[in-house]
């Protein structure tokens, strides 16, 4: 009785469409699994989560592919829709957690996600520990079968993610990521190490990065070691840091990659802007032979 009275508390909480306290959700992606997390940076923490995920040409394949959070978020509103009765009599004891319980929901309606699931809704809750809800968290993880674009969107059916006062928070979701796909030059997790004249680099390519080296068009420069050194122009086999890479990165100065006129091969930290960052690499590497563009 005490699950079934969680549920409906729930689903009161959704109907709330008042303050707007902030939550990010996050995506990352490392092989074939995305974990699912947030971070809620003002004064009140989420109870409730709901949004709409899109494997694309991949696809959950079941429910063991989907990983739940420790010890938050274990209550599985849709799951318990299909048969709240099982939901309680079967659960784990000490995790209140039915075996095979998961919070892919549909998308248009109630309750549960069929295997294999495409196209699905989160839809996960806490009420039991509403006290000691961290800030920062994982909601589940989601293993993909198949090489995927996994998209985000938000779930407007069940009201988004709630928080503590029963509020709709407002939510910043991922950028899509990719999964199962041929490792690539740029992929999240590569390392760049220049160990050569001038300042040492050492970088890992970071999701965030990736996510913009995509929406550039996956620039070959990105991939390239010299490039990290302050080589953004290497024609006529140039690889020596000089004039001609201050004046691409000048004429690249203070832009975002979003904007006309942005230089993907003078941003040297690959961080999607050219500022001051990429003027300390170029210039701790003035003048010096750091190598051109491909390198291995």
């Amino acid at each position: 009785m005490k699950k079934v009275v969680c549920l409906i508390a729930v689903l009161a909480l959704t109907a709330s469409v008042f303050a707007a306290e902030p939550i990010t959700i996050t995506a990352t992606a490392v092989g074939d699994t995305i974990t699912l997390g947030y971070n809620a940076t003002g004064a009140t923490k989420p109870v409730g989560f709901s949004l709409i995920v899109d494997c694309g040409a991949g696809e959950v394949a079941n429910a063991a592919a989907v990983g739940l959070a420790d010890s938050f978020f274990d209550v599985f509103i849709d799951f318990a829709a299909d048969d709240p009765a099982a939901y309680q009599a079967g659960a784990n004891p000490t995790t209140g957690v039915l075996a095979g319980a998961h919070p892919l929901a549909v998308t248009d309606a109630a309750g549960a996600a069929a295997f294999p699931a495409k196209v699905f809704a989160i839809s996960a809750a806490e009420l039991a520990n509403v006290a000691t809800i961290p800030a920062t968290g994982t909601i589940c993880t989601l293993k993909i079968t198949g090489t995927a674009t996994v998209c985000f969107s938000e779930d407007t059916l069940r009201g988004g993610v709630v928080d503590t006062n029963g509020d709709a928070m407002t939510v910043t979701l991922p950028g899509c990521v990719e999964v199962g796909a041929i490792p690539e030059c740029f992929a999240v997790g590569t390392v760049f190490n220049y160990a050569g004249a001038g300042t040492a680099i050492n970088m890992t390519v970071t999701q965030a990065q990736y996510n913009v080296w995509v929406a550039l068009g996956k620039p070959a420069c990105w991939c390239c070691l010299a490039q990290k050194a302050g080589n953004a122009v290497t024609t006529n086999n140039n690889a020596t840091v000089n004039t001609a890479d201050l004046a691409a990165l000048r004429a690249s100065w203070n832009k975002a990659y979003t904007a006309v006129g942005y230089n993907a091969c003078a941003d040297f930290n690959c961080q999607g802007n050219v500022n001051t960052a990429d003027l300390a690499i170029l210039r701790g590497h003035w003048n010096m032979t750091v190598g051109t563009c491909p390198q291995p």
